[in-house]
């Protein structure tokens, strides 16, 4: 069930970031709580991000240092003990750009429950329209099981027992989709997604290749029809691009001092 009696979501949030994307989180936060609602979220982080809204629960994996670039390893404790049935996952480059539609994601959790399927994962992108896929409704898409990143990292919901299966010791963040690409083919789960004019979650990559991508309308406002909001403090591109210019240039400081 994706929402109790009240219409308030059950299903806990998680946002994993780095070191070097720290300066992204207040711009993640202020879309998340905009567009998403103000609940718990969890933030997966080495060193501790700027100040963020009440409802961001820090938690510290330790050094980042301890742990290079792999992405499995750090928080594999921190899944082994959620308990959650299932759980959202989301990056910190993803910036929100409009509503969350919650009905369309209560009414994949519905048609499951209805015939007792066991939902392994649901894809907020279009990464299952892309691919090959059945359509089950004019609105909902069901993933074929041999094609290629039913892992994929973009925002989702994630049965927890499955994603515990891809968490595999020594991954870097490439190789947890790569990898998880070939595990995932043939493997009986039920993997649904949206057709792109009825997206579950609307969002922009920041960035690609550790590089931020240049958007017309990184901020850009929903159609007046998606309940456009009025314009808030969302930072532009131009404010994102500056903070990772600083960063870059604070750790190549740090680097020749060390040398």
């Amino acid at each position: 069930m994706y929402s109790d009696k009240g219409g308030f979501m059950i299903i806990p949030w998680v946002v994993t970031t780095s070191d070097d994307y720290l300066h992204l989180m207040p711009e993640f936060a202020a879309r998340f709580n905009e567009f998403v609602g103000a609940y718990k979220i969890d933030v997966l982080c080495f060193e501790k991000p700027p100040a963020l809204p009440k409802n961001f629960n820090i938690i510290s994996l330790g050094r980042q240092k301890d742990f290079g670039r792999l992405f499995t390893d750090p928080v594999i404790p921190y899944f082994k003990k959620m308990k959650s049935e299932f759980f959202f996952h989301v990056l910190d480059d993803y910036m929100i750009t409009n509503y969350m539609n919650h009905d369309l994601l209560q009414e994949i959790f519905d048609y499951c429950s209805g015939k007792n399927i066991k939902l392994s994962k649901v894809d907020f992108h279009f990464t299952v329209q892309t691919r090959g896929h059945t359509g089950i409704t004019n609105k909902i898409l069901l993933s074929d099981e041999d094609v290629a990143y039913r892992s994929s990292l973009q925002a989702a919901c994630w049965r927890t027992e499955y994603w515990r299966k891809l968490l595999v010791p020594g991954r870097n963040i490439w190789q947890f989709e790569k990898a998880g690409s070939r595990e995932c083919m043939n493997d009986g789960a039920f993997i649904f997604g949206s057709n792109k004019k009825n997206k579950i979650l609307r969002y922009h990559n920041a960035s690609h290749l550790g590089r931020m991508k240049k958007f017309k309308n990184l901020s850009s406002s929903p159609s007046k029809k998606d309940n456009e909001p009025e314009e808030g403090k969302l930072y532009e591109i131009k404010y994102i691009k500056k903070q990772t210019k600083k960063k870059r240039k604070k750790r190549k400081l740090l680097k020749r001092r060390r040398a």
